[in-house]
């Protein structure tokens, strides 16, 4: 009976010393794509023993402070977001109790975003209109439009940003995708140009012209 007990605590040990100790061995990354983009760029790492908790991940870009955004994760995929600010070259992929792995992938410059037309060409204060283009952010908040001012004796198009120009008529985004934005158009517009501006490019703007109808107004006799 006590040989058959050593035997059996030998075997337990055996089985727990052929177990494999997280802390030894690393996370595998062994594809991605696209392998280069700007920042922003959707990437899907391709690999093994990523886990399934996002939180026990984290991944740093080259010249970014910024972790990467980890949109989902499973045991063999991880889809992420470029950070701002990154570089190219190589960057990490920790995972809690596991030692790290590197890959490597290059940033593009961003394409810059441009209007194609304006669907409705006029309208009112008030009044939704779509503007069509490529490259547009999906996140609001990263447009910029301006209208020409309509109380400006030159008409001419006020600055860009909110913090630079808070008496500027700037209009509210309804809606973003990659190829439309929806915007209302806000009060004090004028005829003319209007600006757009991407947070996410760094520079540049881009008009088309736009008409601003009067409301015609029936008096009731």
């Amino acid at each position: 009976m006590k040989t058959t007990t050593i035997r059996l605590l030998l075997a337990m040990l055996m089985l727990f010393s052929c177990e494999e100790d997280p802390g030894k061995s690393g996370v595998q990354v062994q594809n991605l794509f696209p392998k280069g983009g700007p920042s922003g760029t959707l990437v899907t790492l391709h690999g093994k023993m990523f886990g399934k908790v996002k939180e026990d991940l984290e991944i740093k870009f080259n010249g970014s402070d910024i972790p990467a955004t980890i949109v989902s994760v499973t045991e063999t995929e991880i889809t992420l977001q470029v950070p701002p600010n990154a570089a190219s070259g190589w960057h990490t992929l920790k995972r809690k109790g596991y030692i790290e792995n590197s890959f490597g992938f290059s940033i593009l410059p961003a394409p810059l975003p441009y209007i194609t037309k304006i669907s409705p060409e006029s309208g009112k204060v008030g009044d939704i209109i779509t503007i069509y283009g490529k490259y547009f952010a999906t996140n609001k908040a990263q447009h910029r439009l301006s209208f020409h001012d309509s109380t400006s004796a030159t008409g001419a198009l006020l600055d860009l940003r909110p913090e630079e120009s808070p008496a500027a008529p700037f209009s509210e985004i309804i809606f973003a995708t990659t190829d439309s934005v929806g915007v209302r158009i806000p009060p004090r517009v004028g005829t003319g140009y209007i600006m757009m501006y991407m947070d996410y490019t760094g520079t540049g703007t881009f008009t088309n012209y736009f008409t601003i109808s009067t409301p015609v107004v029936t008096i009731v006799k």
